[in-house]
């Protein structure tokens, strides 16, 4: 029997295109449900982290501004949320900055115009060629440029004027408004780092070069900032088993860190210079907010955002009244207390506020149990340090 090898399917087509219309399922139906619901739906449905459920909303809000470039791309297999998502990231760039009066009218040209451009694309290729997220995403800048290159320029002022500095764990990431900035920034730092590097050299052997001007880089910054990383003073929550009630033995749990060593542990009580040891059982309060102990006692049982399959840290959440309190709702009851507390990222809190999510928990804040939107139910367990067990 003969074989037409031209139109035998590749790797790609077999492994990756089913897997990019399956997750279009989900890109439809996000398409149709309110704006603000689409992260928190998306999140619970997939349950694979933050980052990806806002790639997902992304996804679904694109599909319901551009109908008719989402009926081609759901089934194509080439198209995967990455590629929806880099399209949406390119027209919201140019569109957020704009006031409420301005950006409704601005988004609809644009929309309409890259989802014109994206289709005719799309069928000068066909069907056989790939196309990289990348390769989507410059057309998708190209056609906005063309289309109001004054936009394309309000735009690169306004991400000037907007430098900024953000935390992701460990890091600090510095956002400095266009490409001279942080050339000049960098030079200055790294100028410095060599300077310090040549001056180590001529004390000691370096063996890895790239390793040291790195830590030096860090070392400079530092300093610029008007301090070491061995003279910062900081609170931390330490979480650790106890026999006295007054010492710790063992690893120990930080929030938004994870678990450290014995050794680390050990040297942080060691250097503690105001240390404030948790008691037994916290009793309700009367106020509606919750106290700093009773705030300790949540974080190191939930360490996260309770909300199905969100991690965002404790230290970065907020503190909820699971049962409502009646400072805010008259026609509850839900005491001040650890059992009735949780720990909920500001979103997440909103949503719960505004009753689109709910939840309750039976076992004193251990496992809470929620319902959404489209009549979804999901259960989160507390995996702290302070969850018994």
């Amino acid at each position: 029997m003969a074989v037409d090898l031209l139109h035998m399917p590749t790797d790609e087509e077999l492994l990756v295109h089913p897997i990019n219309i399956a997750e279009m399922a989900l890109v439809q139906y996000l398409a149709t449900i309110d704006a603000d619901q689409r992260r928190c739906v998306a999140l619970a449905r997939r349950g694979r982290g933050r980052s990806e459920a806002h790639r997902f909303a992304h996804a679904g809000e694109l599909a319901a501004r551009q109908p008719d470039l989402f009926s081609v791309v759901s089934d194509d297999g080439r198209i995967s949320v990455e590629h929806l998502d880099r399209v949406w990231l390119v027209i919201n760039r140019h569109t957020r900055h704009l006031s409420a009066a301005d950006a409704v009218d601005v988004r609809d040209a644009v929309d309409l115009a890259v989802e014109c451009g994206i289709l005719d694309w799309l069928d000068n290729i066909g069907p056989s060629s790939p196309v990289a997220p990348d390769a989507l995403a410059d057309l998708a800048e190209k056609i906005v440029v063309t289309l109001d290159a004054d936009l394309v320029a309000e735009t690169e002022e306004h991400e000037i004027r907007s430098a900024g500095a953000v935390r992701r764990e460990t890091r600090i990431i510095l956002e400095c408004g266009s490409q001279a900035v942080a050339s000049r920034l960098w030079d200055a730092i790294n100028d410095a780092a060599w300077s310090r590097l040549q001056s180590l050299k001529e004390k000691e052997a370096v063996d890895d070069v790239r390793t040291a001007l790195s830590s030096l880089r860090s070392e400079v910054m530092m300093e610029a900032l008007g301090d070491g990383a061995n003279n910062i003073t900081v609170t931390v929550n330490l979480y650790r088993q106890t026999v006295d009630g007054h010492s710790g033995y063992g690893p120990g749990f930080i929030p938004g860190v994870g678990w450290v060593s014995t050794t680390a542990a050990e040297i942080l009580e060691e250097r503690s210079r105001r240390p404030r040891i948790l008691p037994g059982d916290l009793p309700p309060v009367e106020s509606y907010a919750f106290p700093v102990k009773h705030k300790a006692e949540i974080i190191g049982r939930d360490t996260h955002c309770r909300f199905p399959y969100c991690t965002v840290p404790a230290d970065f959440c907020e503190f909820d009244h699971i049962e409502n309190s009646p400072h805010t709702d008259p026609q509850s009851n839900g005491p001040t207390s650890v059992a009735n507390g949780q720990c909920l990222c500001r979103l997440h809190h909103r949503m719960k506020t505004l009753k689109l999510w709910s939840c309750y928990t039976d076992d004193g804040g251990l496992t809470i149990h929620w319902s959404g939107p489209d009549n979804s139910h999901y259960r989160t367990v507390a995996d702290g340090p302070l969850t018994p067990g």
